[in-house]
């Protein structure tokens, strides 16, 4: 598969020649490919933003020998009018600050890049009201911008990123002037773009908990592009959901995947744990997180790093919290490896599914049924088997038990489904 979006020896400098000379991109090369989730994460200040905005052809301050490919064009070669073509046609862009305009009602907001692009009134309309629809802001259509909550609005910035059909959506910290429920909202809503509509999708946040939205992180710091994590099978393999049912039947347990490369999906880790670390906390993670697994560190010693203070070599989190994560990881780990036998011999997994059905649940205070216990164990091996996504496993969850679901509640069930991504890659 050729790529949508490829960047070549990409420098941006501010101010150069002066004192006050800032390097925003130093040298950055990469490619992307059609229908990938990728999210640029970094601290404030690394160039997430204006990588962005450099393939959104609005930053143009490049330096002489980058190359920036956009559906095999070069936006460095194109001319005013070219770019009010692109932006007309090729991308859709999201903003943290939704950018409406306040005197515009929400359909005509939605409608103004067809108003633009010289679109008749009729075929402007039509478009807008079917997606105001389908994002659930309807009963808003005559509202101005701010008689609408923030989710609101940026549910009518996503409406108008949609209207011109791009292919490809660009979305700056969208959800960071969002409450929690509404940012989840969003974050959903991008995700179906991205498998349903079949949007390559980029999203730039420094939020750690995002990140296993994405196909593919590209970590950042200081203008460079300092590592690149793939969630998932590479995009140019991607196959449509039969043919991954008949050529990968199972999911591969992290310990699987551990005992190949020395990892296990960090960012499942951190969105189980609820922690929110920045690059950098990542990174020191991961080195010691590597020298656990490849027992190098003892329990004790992993334990005292994780607690030890970040200048000083450990990672600073606090004391129980760092007991906490390596009983949780030692459970995981031994969870991981016996589930990895198990595939191997080609043995009955029932037993493998009981004990990691248990270490689910280890922490749930509510009463559980003889029939939820059956209906867990059931969707466990399903997501194993991977007949069940994560999504649909979370569904089935929360789905009544008179509807052939576990009859958890949302919160347990989103829970649940995210400690099981930590077991299974």
């Amino acid at each position: 598969m050729e790529p949508i979006i490829k960047i070549k020896n990409l420098t941006v400098i501010y101010e150069k020649g002066a004192q006050s000379e800032v390097r925003a991109l130093d040298n950055v090369s990469f490619e992307i490919y059609p229908e990938e989730y990728i999210i640029f994460f970094g601290p404030s200040g690394c160039g997430k933003s204006t990588l962005l905005y450099v393939i959104a052809g609005i930053e143009r301050q490049i330096e002489k020998n980058g190359e920036i490919w956009v559906k095999d064009r070069n936006l460095v070669e194109f001319s005013k009018e070219d770019l009010v073509n692109f932006h007309r046609k090729e991308i859709g862009m999201i903003f943290q600050a939704y950018n409406l305009i306040p005197t515009l009602d929400v359909l005509n907001n939605v409608a103004l890049p067809l108003i633009f692009s010289g679109a008749p009134k009729t075929e402007r309309e039509q478009k807008a009201k079917a997606l105001i629809s389908r994002f659930d802001i309807s009963a808003q259509a005559e509202r101005l911008p701010q008689l609408l909550s923030g989710g609101q609005q940026q549910r009518v910035g996503i409406a108008r990123a949609l209207v011109t059909n791009p292919d490809i959506i660009l979305a700056d910290e969208p959800v960071g002037n969002l409450d929690s429920q509404s940012a989840l909202t969003v974050l959903q809503t991008l995700r179906k773009l991205n498998k349903e509509d079949k949007k390559t999708l980029i999203l730039v946040t420094h939020e750690a908990q995002f990140l296993t939205q994405a196909d593919r992180i590209f970590y950042m710091k200081d203008g460079k592009i300092i590592r690149i994590e793939k969630q998932k099978s590479e995009p140019y393999s991607i196959k449509h959901p039969e043919e991954e049912k008949k050529e990968a039947p199972l999911l591969l347990p992290a310990a699987l995947t551990v005992s190949s490369r020395k990892k296990i999906n960090t960012s499942a880790l951190l969105d189980y744990f609820g922690q929110q670390f920045n690059v950098e906390e990542i990174l020191r993670f991961e080195d010691i997180l590597d020298k656990f697994i490849s027992q190098k560190l003892s329990q004790r010693e992993f334990e005292i790093l994780l607690d030890k203070p970040f200048k000083d070599g450990g990672l600073g989190v606090y004391h129980q919290t760092a007991k906490k994560l390596a009983r949780e990881i030692e459970k995981i780990l031994q969870l991981s490896n016996a589930l990895k036998k198990d595939l191997e011999e080609k043995k009955e997994l029932s037993f493998e599914i009981e004990k990691i059905a248990i270490w689910l649940l280890d922490e749930y205070a509510g009463k559980i049924l003889s029939l939820q216990e059956e209906r867990i164990e059931d969707g466990i091996l399903k997501r194993i088997k991977k007949e069940y996504g994560r999504k649909d496993f979370e569904n089935f969850l929360d789905r009544p038990t008179k509807n052939g679901g576990a009859g958890l509640n949302w919160r347990t069930a989103k829970n649940l489904a995210a400690k099981l991504e930590v077991i299974i890659q």
